[in-house]
């Protein structure tokens, strides 16, 4: 092995031969550091002390502790040492931090909320592929990478906040939208399903299966007394048979009802409501009390996110307990009614109940929007050196 040397400013080279297991006295290794030190500054002394002791090869036999030129010396002047402030670089900037935990969540809710809202009852399935691609993005866009390698740092819990916001506004986008969307379902039964008039209840319910709005012959009423309610905890939902001029409720029947029942005829259409009648008696959904009322807004259930058929459930069931107090029978697919005066004025309070939510939730959506950048920026700034990079 051989050390070289540059003196006086690298006018001429001078191989000094170190034998391999030679030790070196320590004169002379003090004359090579200073001659390095006259040469080249004080970074030449840890260079020619570490030269000396290990040589150029840095031979394993030389210092256990000290393989290779990577690893600092005691020395504050060692040429090779690492920055002592060194920190691994972070999984995602703060840029990315923020967008990802603040924006996309934000823009997520926004447009299922819309679509849901506005679309759910014209194109269903185009707002439940959206909603898959929704998720896809989320879980996809926001899901942290492992980290660990190349200079980068480990995941931790900060790292998972963006999948956190993205699933939450994924939820809340569902839920608020499916809960909007049953404010615009009667608005849209007026104005898009057809509209029957001089209808008789004792006519077959498969007859109005398009109906959207039903209007009565005059003469026909809710029969308040018949009616029936079902408590499935915590609410009641109750059902009245709708009667035509020809026959009498409760226990009353007239002629034409006793031979309708003797010829097997059930009872097709029924008003309904929620928390508005006793148990067997007593109801009071909607306009029923209102003698001049003679329409029906067709009801077929709350919409839910998942599909539950249960609200609708319930109502028929108190239907055909109804039936059933009074001798009579239900339909098997009886046609229920929200019972009204005025079912244009119905459908347009729902119609501006459904945007004024809308709206509200848009704003409280911006609010939200706000105080999570806040957080985002926040942990973001914590997450390391580097962290603010684009």
């Amino acid at each position: 092995q051989a050390v070289s040397r540059f003196r006086g400013g690298g006018r001429r080279r001078v191989a000094l031969p170190i034998p391999r297991n030679e030790a070196v006295s320590p004169s002379r290794r003090r004359a090579a550091a200073a001659a390095d030190a006259r040469a080249f500054g004080p970074a030449a002394t840890s260079m020619s002390t570490l030269e000396h002791d290990c040589g150029v090869a840095r031979r394993a036999d030389c210092n256990p502790g000290r393989r290779t030129r990577a690893v600092a010396l005691d020395s504050p002047n060692d040429p090779f040492a690492l920055p002592t402030a060194y920190a691994p670089a972070p999984l995602r900037s703060a840029r990315a931090f923020v967008v990802l935990g603040s924006y996309l969540p934000w823009g997520i809710f926004a447009v299922l909320l819309t679509l849901f809202t506005f679309a759910l009852a014209h194109v269903p399935v185009v707002v439940w592929l959206m909603t898959a691609f929704a998720v896809d993005a989320v879980l996809v866009g926001t899901w942290p990478p492992k980290g660990g390698d190349a200079g980068y740092r480990t995941r931790d819990r900060k790292d998972w906040l963006p999948l956190f916001m993205g699933l939450f506004a994924l939820g809340a986008g569902v839920f608020c939208g499916s809960l909007n969307a049953d404010f615009v379902e009667p608005w849209v039964r007026v104005k898009y399903l057809q509209r029957h008039t001089d209808v008789l209840p004792s006519s077959s319910p498969l007859l109005y299966a398009d109906s959207g709005v039903l209007r009565f012959a005059p003469g026909s009423k809710v029969d308040v007394d018949a009616a029936s309610g079902y408590l499935a905890w915590p609410h009641t939902y109750c059902a009245a048979p709708i009667r035509g001029p020809d026959s009498a409720g409760g226990s009353e029947k007239s002629a034409p009802v006793a031979a309708a029942m003797a010829n097997g005829s059930s009872l097709g259409f029924f008003a309904v409501g929620t928390d508005c009648c006793d148990s067997r008696g007593g109801f009071a959904c909607g306009d029923a009390s209102d003698a001049d009322a003679l329409s029906g807004l067709r009801f077929d259930g709350a919409r839910s996110a998942d599909g539950d058929t249960t609200t609708m459930d319930f109502y028929l069931r108190a239907a055909r307990m109804a039936a059933a107090a009074n001798g009579e029978a239900a339909a098997q697919t009886p046609v229920l009614l929200l019972w009204t005066k005025d079912p244009e004025a119905m459908a347009n309070s729902s119609w501006y109940t459904a945007l004024g939510l809308y709206f509200g939730l848009l704003v409280a959506s911006l609010l939200f929007l706000v105080a999570s950048r806040r957080i985002m920026q926040r942990y973001g700034s914590m997450r390391g050196p580097g962290a603010g990079g684009g």
